[in-house]
């Protein structure tokens, strides 16, 4: 049993995003705290305009966003090899975030 973690889209991430492996590193790790240690997920980098296109067709909400998630086997029985699902991102919308999580809290700061 082992996870397969396919990463596509990293050059949306530009000059500063993290390498394929570390994504595949991170994601088998909170996959495997979260005791799942089988199965199938893809990680995709998209800009605001696909982002957008899939929140319309798959939220009917015609904006762009952070981060759209696709369970695909979920809880069920799996014929074969479990597919968890596609998890995309528009890292345009995340730059907000990953600054906040990045700076200090005020206790640190002081």
């Amino acid at each position: 049993m082992s996870v397969e973690v396919e990463v596509i889209g990293t050059d949306a991430l530009g000059a500063d995003g993290s390498p394929a492996s570390h994504l595949q590193q991170l994601c088998t790790l909170a996959l495997a705290s979260a005791g799942i240690n089988d199965g199938h997920v893809a990680i995709e980098f998209v800009n605001e305009e696909r982002i957008r296109a899939l929140n319309r067709d798959h939220r009917q909400l015609d904006e762009p966003t952070d981060v759209l998630s696709f369970g695909v086997d979920e809880d069920g029985p799996a014929p074969g090899p479990r597919e968890l699902g596609d998890i995309v991102i528009c890292p345009a919308r995340t730059l907000a975030y990953r600054r906040l999580a990045l700076q200090p809290s005020p206790s640190q700061s002081s």
